[in-house]
């Protein structure tokens, strides 16, 4: 996988003065595994509060999600 995350809210749109238009999300390095890391650390470097929710599997291609089909199967199998 790539690090990334599937979901980001927020309570309220926030200002980030002194900060470009994408906020939290400008320093992050995408497509690794720095992906979440960046974006938690930008965001707490902004005052943010910062939760992580569920962990789920990671799809960027064919492979993945063939893997991820064929765990839902065997978990759909054992009820």
């Amino acid at each position: 996988g790539d690090g990334g995350f599937w979901l980001v809210s927020m309570r309220r749109i926030r200002r980030f003065p002194g900060a470009n238009v994408q906020g939290p999300f400008s320093p992050v390095r995408w497509s690794s595994e720095f992906a979440l890391p960046d974006t938690m650390a930008a965001m707490r470097a902004l005052n943010m509060r910062v939760g992580i929710g569920a962990t789920l599997a990671d799809i960027d291609n064919g492979r993945d999600y063939a893997r991820w089909q064929a765990r839902q199967m065997r978990q759909a199998r054992r009820g």
